[in-house]
């Protein structure tokens, strides 16, 4: 894929980033729920996104010498419905990720497997169904028909 054919599958992913996140926050049941999640980013970025969305930091990783953490934390479900309402797709653009795109939640008690694999069912549909997309609207010879060997039928 080249040009803005790429440039739409990035925004899927960036996408289904975001309805994976929502699904597993609907699955937690419990309005007080402490979730556990990771995220990653620069010193300062950690600082003033965990003191934002007020995260207890259980475990901060320095990535070699640089100034890139990865870190763990407990966040209340209020907390991180916010952090899920100020997310937006613009935000896992590799020129100016944020914080905020980096929150995945860890394992918990919260979210049973077959909800995880109902989770993981659907995000997979709502990539197939983008590609398929993306590939019937390409006017511009942007994407190889092989490129598009996969199992999305």
């Amino acid at each position: 894929m080249l040009g803005s054919a790429f440039d739409q599958y990035k925004n899927l992913e960036a996408q289904k980033s975001i309805i994976a996140l929502q699904l597993q926050l609907d699955a937690i049941e419990s309005p007080s729920a402490t979730i556990p999640i990771s995220f990653s980013g620069t010193k300062d970025g950690i600082i003033e996104f965990s003191s934002r969305y007020d995260i207890d930091i259980t475990k901060n990783n320095q990535i070699g010498n640089i100034d890139k953490y990865v870190v763990n934390g407990i966040v209340m479900k209020p907390y991180l419905n916010q952090i899920l309402e100020d997310l937006k797709a613009t935000d896992s653009n590799p020129l100016n990720r944020t914080v905020l795109s980096t929150v995945g939640l860890q394992p918990n008690s919260f979210i049973t497997q077959e909800e995880g694999r109902q989770i993981a069912y659907n995000t997979t549909d709502f990539m197939q169904s983008g590609i398929r997309q993306i590939v019937e609207n390409d006017k511009t010879g942007d994407i190889n028909a092989a490129e598009c060997r996969t199992s999305t039928g």
